[in-house]
């Protein structure tokens, strides 16, 4: 079963010393995704975000998820959409840079992976950050 993080917009104020818990909530997490097929998934995650997130319109951040996003037909278990104003790319590096070190670990993705729920995935992705 697909798991999925979502953040919050990235705040170009952050500093160098960034972590995902400055952009990433709790309620942003997605434990269990009902979509199987990753164009399903990005319209869930948009869905999601929408909901939790003023001023993010749900169909135009799909469109621009599914314009990004390499179909590569590869299984995937871990989603994390990061969205950020186009004004923002300094920040928006920094937090990808961010995510991709703390992704690059086998055993934290296995333990993100084990999280049985929004709660726990969280307290991983936490517990992680602060070790960087």
């Amino acid at each position: 079963m697909p798991h999925a993080s979502v953040p919050l917009p990235v705040d170009d104020s952050l500093g160098l010393t960034m972590k995902i818990v400055d952009f990433l909530r709790e309620e942003l997490v997605v434990p269990e995704l009902k979509a199987t097929l990753k164009p399903d998934v990005l319209a869930e995650l948009a869905a999601h975000l929408g909901e939790h997130q003023p001023g993010v319109e749900k169909d135009a951040l799909v469109r621009v998820l599914l314009e990004r996003e390499a179909m590569d037909g590869r299984p995937t278990h871990l989603f994390f959409v990061l969205v950020a104003p186009e004004s923002s790319t300094g920040a928006h590096l920094k937090a990808l840079a961010r995510i991709s070190r703390l992704f690059k670990d086998g055993d934290f993705r296995g333990r993100l992976l084990a999280a049985g729920s929004a709660a726990e995935m969280y307290k991983t992705i936490v517990d992680e950050d602060a070790k960087y």
